[in-house]
């Protein structure tokens, strides 16, 4: 018998439409909850799962992180909501209980096309952010304030009108801070966020307080969303060829990569990467 502390329950692919909010009373000691490829449109209750370590709600029909979704679960470190009806992914404070130990969030393959103004205000441990294959246009700078903390940002498939500057990065010529030496580069070298972004990320105007800097925003064109972006620029935001955490395949000197299969915008399950890197395994008992 597996420990209690360890213990995990699978009721994925069930069609499960709804959960009564006392489904999961009495299981103080679950560990990893897979809801996956049902037909919930509502986040389930998940209050007196203090144990809760894993999260996976991905490929159902849930529009709304409500508030306080996970202020009774503080050790949940992996969240997955993709393939779901999210429009907006609300400031962190309203949803998450501070301290907390979020590292993996990815909210892929929804309908997003707003973030909350305070998105990064309680994600003091999160080291990966997916939100690709999403309807993100313009991108307001409040809303991502403390990015530069984060390990991994996902922003492929988007119809991204504009780009975010990141203080200190040097992902795009002209980004670099003008007081930066290369040994400050070196010295950062290990610790810049990995951005995978559509290819013309660079040829973007930056987006300042919500909206496009260009003059004649008018006429321009928005990275568009129909199909998943094949080729995307893959490189550490301080200007090192090296990078950290996952990476594609066939990276260039010059940071651009060819993925075929990124396990983002195309359906293809995300969490697979995650789990043969991070995630322990939980004995889990399918229904």
């Amino acid at each position: 018998m597996p420990k209690a502390a360890e213990a995990g329950l699978d009721l994925s692919g069930n069609f499960l439409k709804e959960l009564p909010d006392d489904a999961f009373a009495g299981m103080p000691n679950l560990a990893s909850l897979r809801l996956s490829y049902n037909r919930l449109r509502k986040f389930p209750n998940t209050t007196g799962l203090a144990q809760l370590w894993e999260l996976d709600l991905r490929s159902n029909a849930i529009s709304t992180l409500p508030p306080g979704a996970l202020f009774d679960n503080p050790e949940v470190v992996s969240l997955d909501l993709s393939r779901n009806l999210l429009r907006e992914l609300p400031s962190s404070d309203s949803w998450l209980p501070q301290p907390n130990s979020l590292d993996y969030l990815t909210v892929a393959d929804n309908q997003i096309s707003a973030l909350g103004t305070r998105l990064f205000r309680r994600f003091s441990d999160l080291d990966w952010l997916d939100l690709s294959g999403n309807r993100l246009g313009l991108l307001e700078t409040e809303s991502l304030d403390g990015i530069e903390d984060l390990d991994n940002l996902l922003l492929i498939g988007n119809p991204l009108e504009c780009r975010i500057p990141i203080a200190g990065s040097c992902f795009c010529a002209g980004d670099c801070s003008a007081n930066s030496t290369a040994e400050d580069k070196e010295d950062d070298a290990d610790d810049g966020t990995l951005l995978k972004v559509p290819a013309l990320w660079c040829e973007l105007p930056m987006c300042i307080n919500g909206s496009n800097s260009s003059q004649d925003a008018s006429n321009t064109q928005p990275l568009q969303d129909s199909a998943p972006q094949k080729n995307i620029s893959q490189i550490p935001l301080n200007g090192s060829n090296e990078t950290s955490g996952i990476s594609a395949s066939n990276v260039t000197n010059s940071g651009a990569s060819n993925v075929t299969n990124s396990g983002t915008g195309n359906g293809t399950n995300s969490t697979s990467v995650w789990s043969e890197l991070k995630n322990p395994k939980f004995p889990a008992y399918k229904l």
